[in-house]
């Protein structure tokens, strides 16, 4: 390509200076595990050695890598990751990593293997040493004679995209095209981020993931009918048509044999990508006529998706009104004391909890209930029905809940004017789309003195 590939940078929309080749994979790396280095220059940012014969090709570079990794204490399986695959995501290798068994794991496409982003085992390395020295030069030839798993991804659970994510780019026709190559805003089940990652004596700024949140409106026709709107739900895509069908069927509209068939929605214009978020149910009779559109969270619009869905809440709510930085040292306390107060799940162990917390990290109000919104609703309504009891406006107190984070906690603390959302647990991906917009400091994995920040983080004195 006239360049070290490694060093090439991928065009991407809205990055002003994106990352090289090489930052980009060590990113990807750094996400899915804390032991990795580079077989190079140093190009990366990680822990680099040289391949020893210098020039060896990827099989010396393997070797050297995997020689590395036992010098640090590693004696498990080694994932090699080459950095010329520009649209890599980390689902792909945490598929590698996690696929079962113990031997190694070399995906083929199209009848093509790929040794340079796949598992290999102990013992495949030893045998990766050993030909190596016995003058084997080649991956290819390597992998017919160590025999590890070959593996077509897409009969064996890989992540949707997978297609995308192993392509490499061996020209510069080739990045230019993977540089520019359209996507079909489908949604995935997992959205990749950056997060502030705060640990004890040190905050850094890692990728992260999330589970993907957005709007499914399921819709309805009878033979010959227009699909119209049933119900929106919140959703990790993925399974859309056995969600549509299972809650049509679990909600009495239709009998089993009743469903004919399933499909996305072809008629939404306004939002291309809002297509994968409608699902029509199609039934082999007329619907009934006395079935009742419910609404669940989003409106029953034709143009749902995530972001309509974030701007129909600002529209009613508006931002959250930016307060005093809240001190890194109180968000820890908010749990110490919302488990203090958990009076009925000390019995039970099968109950959620809010609470609205001060500054100093003290509780004011704690609620428990079987459903975290629930939970949430009372400690609102709370301040709602006795507003004498809060001495500040809502925007100087902490929301802290005992589970995952949602949108819909989200919505709930930001109509209410709450500034910081704090949880035990994840946040999905609509919730950190939302707290963002809305000016809500959303805080998870709040575990042992240690949490991440996921929007406004200027909103925290370290």
């Amino acid at each position: 390509m006239g360049a070290d590939k490694a060093t090439l940078r991928v065009v991407s929309a809205g990055a002003a200076s994106p990352p090289t080749l090489a930052q980009r994979t060590a990113e990807i790396l750094a996400s899915v595990t804390v032991l990795a280095v580079e077989v190079g220059p140093g190009a990366s940012g990680l822990a680099c050695s040289v391949e020893d014969p210098a020039g060896g090709g990827p099989l010396a570079g393997f070797v050297q890598g995997a020689s590395h990794l036992s010098e640090l204490g590693w004696a498990g399986p080694v994932v090699l990751v080459a950095t010329d695959m520009p649209l890599l995501e980390a689902e792909l290798l945490r598929w590698l990593v996690e696929y079962p068994g113990y031997r190694g794991v070399v995906p083929v496409t199209a009848g093509r293997l790929q040794p340079l982003c796949a598992r290999y085992s102990p013992a495949e390395v030893r045998a990766a040493r050993d030909a190596l020295a016995s003058g084997a030069r080649s991956m290819s030839d390597f992998v017919a004679s160590s025999r590890p798993r070959l593996v077509d991804p897409g009969n064996s659970g890989a992540p949707v995209g997978w297609e995308r994510y192993i392509a490499d780019a061996d020209t510069p026709e080739d990045l230019a095209r993977l540089s520019t190559r359209p996507q079909s805003g489908r949604p995935g089940p997992v959205t990749s981020l950056r997060t502030l990652k705060v640990r004890p004596g040190r905050r850094l700024e890692l990728p992260d993931d999330v589970a993907t949140e957005e709007p499914l409106q399921v819709m309805i026709a009878g033979p010959g009918e227009r699909a119209t709107p049933l119900a929106v739900t919140m959703r990790t895509p993925g399974h859309d048509f056995e969600l549509a069908a299972g809650f049509v069927f679990s909600e009495g509209v239709a009998g089993r044999h009743e469903i004919r068939s399933v499909d996305y929605c072809e008629a939404v214009s306004s939002d291309p990508s809002a297509r994968w978020n409608h699902v029509a149910v199609r039934l082999s009779q007329p619907r009934a006529p006395d079935i009742a559109v419910r609404a669940f969270t989003a409106s029953a619009s034709c143009g749902t998706c995530g972001k309509a869905t974030i701007d129909d809440l600002f529209v009613s709510c508006g931002l959250v009104p930016a307060g005093r930085p809240w001190p890194a040292s109180a968000i820890p306390a908010f749990f110490e004391g919302l488990r203090g107060a958990q009076k009925a799940f000390e019995r039970t162990g099968g109950l959620h909890a809010a609470g609205l917390f001060g500054r100093d990290g003290s509780p004011l109000i704690v609620r428990e209930d079987i459903g975290r919104h629930n939970a949430v609703d009372k400690v609102i309504g709370k301040t709602v029905l006795a507003p004498g009891e809060l001495d500040e406006p809502a925007s100087s107190y902490a929301l802290a809940v005992s589970g995952r984070v949602s949108f819909e906690i989200v919505q709930k603390a930001a109509v209410a004017g709450i500034g910081l959302l704090a949880a035990v647990s994840a946040p999905s991906s609509l919730a950190v789309q939302a707290a963002e917009r809305l000016g809500v400091t959303l805080v998870a994995f709040v575990r042992d003195g240690t949490f991440n920040v996921y929007s406004h983080p200027e909103l925290i004195d370290f």
